[in-house]
This record gives C-alpha cells, sequence and structure tokens, in this order.
C-alpha cells in the first residue's frame, strides 16, 4: 500500500453488485440490488426511516412521511424504484400482495384502501373507518366505527375488492377455517360461511 487511495479502492462497496436485501424468512430468496435500488437506498435510508417489504415479484419500501415506492424483482435482482403513492399508511402483507391505506383526514381513522401486487395498484375500499384489521391472503377482516373499542361493525374485503358487511355489535371475531367465520354479536354466536348467518348460541363466553 503506497496511497491512501488503494486501501479506498480495496474497501469500495460498488452499489448494486455488493448490496443485497437479506429477509427474515429463511424460505425467501435474497434479492440483490441494481445499481438504481442501491442509490435509492442509500440515498433515502441516509434522511429518514424506512421500512422495506419483500412481497410476490416486488420490494416495497415505505418512507416515514407516508412515500411508498416499489421495486421489481427480476432473476433475484431488484429494479429502480418508482413512487405508488404518497400519505401511504400499511396495513398489512399476503404471499403475493402488498396492503396500505391512504388516510383521508389525519384527525380520523378513515382510510381508502389498496392492493398492490408486482407494483400495481388497485382501489378496493373507499372511506373506511378501520380500528384494527386482519390481513389473510384471500381477504381482510375490518373492525370497525366504535369510539369505546368494545363493540364494532366487522366487515370483509375479499380478494376481488368486494365488501360485505358481516356484522354490527360485534365484541369478538376469529375466522375459523376457509369458508367460516365466527362472531359474537350483542351476546350471541354466530357463524358466517360467505354467503349467510346463522346463530350458534345464546349468551355466549369468550
Amino acid at each position: 500500500v503506497s496511497e491512501c487511495s488503494d486501501v479506498e479502492d480495496l474497501f469500495k462497496v460498488i452499489l448494486g453488485e455488493q448490496s443485497s436485501l437479506i429477509p427474515y424468512d429463511q424460505e425467501a430468496s435474497t434479492v440483490k440490488l441494481s445499481k438504481e435500488s442501491a442509490e435509492y437506498l442509500n440515498n433515502v435510508g441516509s434522511d429518514t426511516w424506512i421500512y422495506v417489504y419483500m412481497v410476490g415479484n416486488s420490494v416495497y419500501v415505505l418512507e416515514d412521511e407516508g412515500t411508498l415506492m416499489a421495486a421489481p424483482v427480476k432473476d433475484s435482482v431488484a429494479g429502480e424504484f418508482t413512487k405508488i403513492a404518497d400519505n401511504a399508511v400499511y396495513l398489512g402483507k399476503s404471499d403475493t400482495t402488498y396492503y396500505y391505506g391512504v388516510k383521508k383526514d389525519a384527525n380520523t381513522l378513515i382510510y381508502d384502501i389498496y392492493f398492490c401486487t408486482d407494483g400495481k395498484n388497485t382501489l378496493k375500499a373507499e372511506n373506511m373507518e378501520i380500528d384494527e384489521l386482519r390481513v389473510y391472503d384471500d381477504m381482510l377482516l375490518i373492525a370497525s366505527g366504535n369510539n369505546d373499542y368494545s363493540e364494532y361493525e366487522l366487515s370483509m374485503i375479499s380478494e376481488n375488492g368486494n365488501e360485505v358487511i358481516i356484522a354490527d355489535d360485534v365484541s369478538q371475531y376469529a375466522r375459523a377455517d376457509e369458508k367460516n367465520i365466527l362472531y359474537i354479536s350483542d351476546g350471541d354466536l354466530y357463524v358466517y360461511d360467505g354467503k349467510e348467518r346463522k346463530m350458534l348460541g345464546l349468551d355466549a363466553d369468550y
């Protein structure tokens, strides 16, 4: 080593060649960053908190102030990031789809809900008040509309975007299997099978 530049060259990281995203999920594949995606992550990560999600064939980055970006993944390499939305809030993800909301008002919990698959976003529901949300591969269950957090309106948004209000005055709910949702409404136990609601018992305990 004769000059400082020799040491700098020895340890220099070339963006897009040494940079990779290693997922927590051991079954998921490591994604290598292209030069463009590595430069974006390096620049934005030095200025603000970012949240990185590897979903399906895309990498999503939610910046701290709500800007949502996505980069396509092809042959295990992330391409260039493009903006998907502003004022976004992370709601959940499945194996292939990233779910996010865009808040309508800073003082409420009312959102427009979007599904994003392979970087393409689709508006699925508007003006949804969300107190609690559970994400499944084929649906979202949303509890909303109660200030004391004891009873809710329970609704479902299916994978194709259809919204169904299951019941009001719901205090507890759970998805029992692929077809059935159990819930307690006004103290009584019901099951909803995607088509009909059936009472299972009176004065249910939980």
